[in-house]
């Protein structure tokens, strides 16, 4: 895609939000104008931490709109108080380097989140085949327990990472061609409902949570495999939900007050 939008002169910006600690990252041969990640989804970062990268060739086109302090320089070029330590950086690093307003804390424990994965959990390699290889095996028994589908592609390269999204039995409005006589139907006036009482009543009951979302008229879930996670948790995850779709069809969550 980077290189199509190259072709085409126009600028990429990849949204790797689930990247950095789940999926192989190689920015010098994807070459993005600009590329984004968070560090406190699976590198295991507190929040507060993400990667903002740049090429030097775009550095210039983006002056920094946060309350910077020490480094600011204004469109003019111009400062009204004396150089600092930043002085002899770039124009872009001063900018984004240093604002005063933030809390710099959730930064610094990157380097012990990467040693501690090399040296306790065996390194990226390691940690990717088991994520890897466990979101394919976990997602594929939990949707036959459901008697649904794992979204994926033709190749089965779409759950080549940490997460699949899995379709539940549930459908609003009137039930899709593949849908099987026991599929549960709710009114499309209740879609809202259905999906607060479940992901709420999930939690509450069952002591897991899966984020959840209408893709046409069905509902799907997308689970995330994790290295403190195994099998047995998503066998845990496919019982729950079947439970939790029989309630819904005898219409359970009806009269249901979310208290938030």
């Amino acid at each position: 895609m980077t290189k199509a939008c190259r072709e085409l002169g126009v600028l990429s910006l990849v949204d790797g939000a689930q990247g950095i600690g789940m999926v192989k990252l190689n920015l010098s041969e994807v070459d993005p104008d600009f590329f984004v990640s968070n560090c406190h989804k699976w590198l295991f970062v507190p929040r507060g931490c993400a990667v903002f990268y740049v090429p030097v060739r775009n550095q210039h086109l983006l002056p920094s709109t946060l309350s910077t302090s020490h480094g600011y320089i204004p469109e003019t070029g111009t400062r009204s108080t004396p150089p600092d330590i930043y002085g002899s950086k770039s124009f872009f690093i001063n900018n984004f380097q240093w604002a005063g307003t933030k809390d710099y804390s959730p930064n610094y424990c990157v380097k012990d989140a990467v040693a501690y994965r090399k040296q306790v959990l065996g390194g990226e390699e390691r940690i990717l085949k088991y994520l890897w290889d466990l979101n394919k095996k976990g997602s594929k028994l939990v949707a036959e327990v459901l008697g649904t589908e794992v979204l994926e592609n033709s190749k089965g390269t779409l759950t080549n990472c940490g997460m699949a999204n899995i379709a539940l039995p549930v459908w609003k409005g009137e039930k899709g061609l593949e849908a099987i006589e026991t599929e549960i139907v709710v009114p499309a006036g209740d879609m809202s409902l259905v999906v607060a009482w479940l992901m709420r009543t999930l939690a509450d009951e069952y002591k897991t949570i899966v984020p959840m979302f209408w893709m046409g008229n069905r509902l799907w879930f997308r689970t995330s495999a994790q290295i403190y996670l195994d099998v047995a948790d998503y066998e845990h995850l496919a019982e729950s939900l079947k439970k939790m779709c029989e309630r819904v069809g005898r219409g359970e969550y009806k009269g249901w007050k979310p208290d938030w």
